[in-house]
């Protein structure tokens, strides 16, 4: 349902009458005419629970904000180049938008960007993945990865991710299908890779790459540490380890026109 500028209007001049402070976006993301406690007219009827909602969706959008601006002040630190910061800083409203509205469950991350490997290529985007001040990095051969056909071709975000504790103890192949029965996405070489770029995921356990399989059907890719060095390397798609795990996400987006 599209909401009129005027209806936006009406709430926020009865929201200011009661000192309240919430943004356009919020309201816009959370009204439905003629529900949540209050309808338009020649009055606006509001209920405490409705307000309170408010109040704590836009709570949330700040956190989400926050959140947002750290991811690229990493980008800032790892030397990304300034053009993906800006590509995603041009998103950030409908990124900002899309999370408020999901119902991301506490132990999954909401949203998440990732450069594809067509801008750095897979060697530039594991030399920006540290663990304990090493730098990462891999050998394989870039042109035999799959999945970068299931993926946006411009910096785009992941909504809803799971960072594949769910699935330890389980090999790859079997994972692929898990997460296809929970409607969710494997996530590719250079997915997995983002998420260890913003998150030290490599200190609670390893990561398979359940979307990038290449070569055959047992060769697929990993990322984990050698000597403790970040290292994104090939792997056994049929054989499970109980501190490897294939992350997921429920949705992949770009924002930009």
């Amino acid at each position: 349902m599209s909401i009129k500028v005027s209806e936006v209007q009406q709430c926020l001049m009865a929201l200011e009458e009661k000192n309240i402070s919430i943004s356009k976006a919020v309201i816009k993301a959370r009204i439905k005419k003629n529900g949540d406690g209050f309808n338009f007219g020649k009055e606006i009827f509001f209920t405490l629970d409705f307000v309170k909602t408010l109040e704590e969706t836009e709570r949330r959008r700040e956190g989400l904000a926050d959140l947002f601006d750290s991811y690229m002040e990493t980008l800032r630190s790892r030397s990304c180049p300034k053009l993906i910061i800006e590509k995603f800083i041009d998103q950030r409203e409908q990124v900002l938008d899309e999370a408020s509205k999901r119902d991301t469950p506490k132990e999954c991350i909401p949203f998440l960007p990732v450069i594809p490997e067509s801008y750095m290529g897979i060697y530039g985007l594991m030399s920006m993945v540290y663990y304990d001040g090493k730098r990462g990095y891999t050998k394989i051969n870039p042109n035999i990865i799959n999945g970068k056909e299931l993926t946006p071709k411009q910096p785009y975000f992941l909504f809803d991710v799971e960072d594949g504790e769910s699935m330890l103890g389980n090999s790859t192949a079997k994972a692929r299908v898990l997460i296809k029965q929970k409607k969710r996405f494997c996530l590719t070489a250079e997915e997995i890779i983002a998420l260890c770029l913003y998150y030290s995921v490599l200190s609670k356990h390893y990561l398979d790459c359940a979307c990038s399989v290449e070569v055959n059907n047992f060769t697929g890719l990993s990322l984990w540490k050698s000597q403790d060095v970040p290292l994104l390397s090939y792997a056994n798609v049929n054989v499970p380890h109980n501190y490897w795990g294939s992350p997921s996400c429920a949705r992949r987006s770009c924002f930009l026109k």
